[in-house]
C-alpha cells in the first residue's frame, strides 16, 4: 500500500473517531449524561413493578413524581438530578416504555427520601461537632469532610455526599476517642497517690491478709509433708534394723562388730524421729510447742 493511501486511511479513521465523540458529547448535556441514574444516588433503590403498566398508570406515576419535585423545590433542594430523571421518564413515556417511565418516577421519590436522610444526618452531625468542639475536641477534619459532603449534595452527587458524611462522622469519633485518651492520661498523671490512696491502701491490706492466709496454709502443708516423710523413714529404719539382724545372726553375712555399729546408727536415727513426730503432730493440732522441741525437730528434719 502506498504512503498516500495510508495517510488518507489514518486521517479518515481519526475523523470518524472525532465525529463519534462529538456526537456523544452533544447528545446530552445533563448532569447524568450516559451514566445510569442509580450510579449518582446512594445505593438501595429497589423498583417495585406495578400490576398496571398502562399509559394511564405511567401518567399518574409521573404526576406523583412531579408533586414530589414541587416539595423538593419548597425544601430548597437542588433539582438537577431529579429534572434529568423526569426528562428521561417523559422520553420513555413518549416511546411507549411505560414500565421504564414508572420506574424513573419511583426513582425520583427515592431521591427525595435520600436527600431528607442526608439532611438529617448532616444536622445531627453538625450538632455533635459543635458539642465536641466546646469540650476541646479537635474537630477540624470532621468539619472539612462535612463541608465536602454538603458541596457534593449541592451538586446532586448524592452517593459521594453520603460517603463523605460517613467519613466526617468517623473523623469526629476518632477525634473524640483521642481527646478522651489524652484526658485519661492527664487525669492519671496528676496526683495519682492522692487520688487513689484509699484504693492503694485497700489493695495493700488485701495483699497482707492474703499473704498471711497463704503463709499459714503453706506452713501446715510443709508440716504434714515432713510428718509423712518422718513416718516413712521410721518404718524404713525399722525394716532395715530387722534385716540387719537377719544378716548377722541367720545368714552370717556380716560380723557382730559391724552389726553393732550399724545398729547403733539406726537406733539413734529412730530415737530422733520418735521425738520429732509428736512435736509435728502437736503443731498441726494447733498446740504451743516449747522452743527447745522446735529446734530439735528442725534438726531431725534436716538430716
Amino acid at each position: 500500500m502506498k504512503p498516500v493511501v495510508k495517510t488518507y486511511l489514518l486521517a479518515g479513521s481519526l475523523l470518524f473517531i472525532a465525529l463519534t465523540l462529538g456526537s456523544l458529547v452533544d447528545n446530552d448535556s445533563s448532569i447524568t449524561g450516559f451514566f445510569v441514574f442509580e450510579d449518582l444516588a446512594p445505593s438501595g433503590f429497589e423498583f417495585i413493578p406495578p400490576d398496571d403498566v398502562s399509559a394511564a398508570a405511567a401518567s399518574r406515576s409521573m404526576e406523583l413524581a412531579e408533586g414530589v419535585m414541587e416539595e423538593m423545590v419548597q425544601e430548597n433542594m437542588t433539582m438537577v438530578l431529579s429534572a434529568d430523571v423526569m426528562e428521561e421518564a417523559h422520553a420513555a413515556y413518549d416511546s411507549g416504555d411505560y414500565m421504564e417511565s414508572i420506574r424513573l418516577a419511583q426513582f425520583i421519590d427515592y431521591i427525595h427520601k435520600q436527600k431528607i436522610v442526608f439532611l438529617d444526618k448532616y444536622s445531627l452531625l453538625q450538632t455533635d461537632i459543635a458539642a465536641a468542639s466546646s469540650t476541646g475536641v479537635d474537630t477540624s477534619m470532621a468539619e472539612l469532610r462535612q463541608g465536602e459532603a454538603m458541596a457534593s449534595f449541592t451538586d446532586d452527587q448524592l452517593l459521594e455526599a453520603d460517603e463523605l458524611i460517613s467519613q466526617s462522622r468517623q473523623e469526629l469519633e476518632m477525634a473524640m476517642a483521642e481527646n478522651k485518651r489524652r484526658q485519661r492520661i492527664s487525669y492519671l498523671g496528676k496526683n495519682f497517690l492522692l487520688k487513689y490512696w484509699w484504693e492503694l491502701l485497700l489493695m495493700i491490706v488485701a495483699l497482707i491478709i492474703a499473704g498471711v492466709i497463704f503463709g499459714k496454709k503453706w506452713i501446715v502443708h510443709r508440716r504434714r509433708q515432713k510428718l509423712r516423710t518422718l513416718k516413712l523413714e521410721q518404718a524404713e529404719a525399722q525394716t532395715l534394723l530387722k534385716d540387719l539382724q537377719k544378716q548377722c545372726f541367720v545368714d552370717k553375712k556380716i560380723s557382730v562388730q559391724s552389726y553393732k555399729l550399724r545398729k547403733a546408727h539406726y537406733e539413734e536415727r529412730l530415737a530422733a524421729i520418735k521425738s520429732a513426730i509428736p512435736v509435728l503432730e502437736e503443731e498441726l493440732a494447733g498446740k504451743k510447742i516449747a522452743k527447745e522441741k522446735k529446734i530439735l525437730t528442725m534438726l531431725v528434719v534436716k538430716k
